[in-house]
C-alpha cells in the first residue's frame, strides 16, 4: 500500500506521535528491572528476567494489534485532525512514489503515528523505521513511500519535538 493511500483511509479525530524502544524511558525501565532482580525473591526472578530479555529483543511495532502501547513509548505530540500541522502533513504525504526503496535490514520501529477517533479509541497505527526507510501498519502491512517522504516525516517529527538521534540520522549509501 502506498503511504498516500494509507493516509487517505484514515478517518481520525486526532493523532499522537510516539517515540519508543529508545531514550530515557527505556534506560530507566532496564535499570529498574535490574535493581528488582537483585532484591527479588527466588520465585519472582524468572518473571523479572523475562521482562529484561524482552527489552533486549526489539518489539516489532508500537502495539500488538491495537492493544496498549509499548512500555517504552513516549507520546511526543498530539494533533487534532483539523490542525494546521495535520493538514500540512496530509498535503505533503500526497507525493507520488518516484524513487522506490527496498529495505535491506530488519526494521526496528522507533517512531509511530497513532490515529484515534472521537471516543479516544486507537483505530490505526503507522510504524516508522527511519534507519532503513521502512513503514508498516498495525496489521503489519508494508507501506511504501518515496525517499523524500521519509525526509518530510523526519522533519515533521522534529518540528513536533522529537529529538532522538535515531530519528535524525540516516546512513547514506555509496
Amino acid at each position: 500500500m502506498l503511504l498516500s493511500d494509507f493516509w487517505a483511509q484514515q478517518q481520525f479525530s486526532y493523532l499522537v506521535t510516539y517515540s519508543f524502544q529508545r531514550g530515557p524511558k527505556l534506560i530507566a525501565l532496564k535499570k529498574q528491572l535490574q535493581q528488582e532482580l537483585v532484591t527479588a525473591r527466588y520465585m519472582r526472578r524468572a518473571a523479572i528476567q523475562r521482562q529484561i530479555d524482552e527489552l533486549k529483543r526489539p518489539s516489532l511495532t508500537l502495539t500488538k494489534g491495537l492493544g496498549p502501547v509499548h512500555s517504552t513509548a513516549t507520546a511526543v505530540a498530539r494533533l487534532a485532525a483539523g490542525s494546521v500541522e495535520a493538514q500540512q502533513l496530509s498535503y505533503e504525504l500526497q507525493i507520488s512514489t518516484k524513487q522506490e526503496w527496498y529495505a535491506m535490514c530488519t526494521p526496528i520501529y522507533r517512531d509511530a503515528l497513532a490515529f484515534y477517533n472521537e471516543a479516544n479509541e486507537l483505530i490505526s497505527i503507522l510504524n516508522i523505521y527511519f534507519h532503513c526507510c521502512f513503514m508498516c501498519t498495525d496489521q503489519l502491512e508494508a507501506v511504501e513511500a518515496d525517499m523524500a517522504t521519509y525526509d518530510i516525516l523526519r522533519a515533521f517529527l522534529i518540528r513536533l519535538g522529537c529529538t532522538d538521534n535515531y530519528l535524525c540520522v540516516r546512513e547514506q549509501s555509496g
